[in-house]
Formats: C-alpha cells, structure tokens, sequence
C-alpha cells in the first residue's frame, strides 16, 4: 500500500493534535507546580533524593502502567500488515479491462 499525500496531511493533523495536547498538559502541570508553591528546581532536587520504598513502589507502577498504556496506543496505530494477496482490482496478467 502506497504512502500518499492523504496519509501524509492525516498524520500531520494526528502530530498537530498531539503537540497541542501535550502543550495543554504541560500548561496544567505548570499550574499544578504552581499551586503546589514548587518551583521545577525543587522538583528535580526531590527526584534526586532517596525515596522511600513505598513512594519507590507507587512510582513503579505508575511508570508500568503508563509503559502498558502507551504500548496499547501504539498498537492502535500500527498499520495493518501487508499480506500477499494482491490488491483488490487488479486484474491478471495479459488481460485487458474494459
């Protein structure tokens, strides 16, 4: 299956939706930080530190989950294999259309 102009426009809107959605998230985050009274400074010092084992295990799955998460909506849009079949509408060789 050929890659066209269509698929092509398709997956720039799909990108475009993504970086927007990921603005808003790290927008929202932002505020969260903010209301918090965390500056991004205090938040990668707190990630340095030794955290303890269960805040250690909650991140843990947290991270699982989003891992199992992102390798579903990657299996979404995974085109579908090629098989070998050929394409529908063509027609065999020698053979004239009318």
């Amino acid at each position: 299956m050929a890659f066209s102009d269509k698929d092509l426009h398709a997956q720039e809107q799909q990108i475009q939706i993504l970086k927007e959605e990921l603005s808003r998230l790290n927008t929202q985050f932002d505020a969260q930080l903010k209301g918090l009274g965390i500056s991004e400074d205090d938040l990668l010092a707190a990630l340095d530190t030794d955290l303890p084992p269960e805040l250690q295990k909650m991140m843990s799955e947290a991270q699982d989950k989003a891992k199992r998460e992102g390798a579903a909506r990657s299996a979404q849009s995974a085109p579908a294999p090629v098989t070998g079949a050929k394409a529908p509408g063509t027609g065999r060789r020698g053979v004239v259309r009318l």
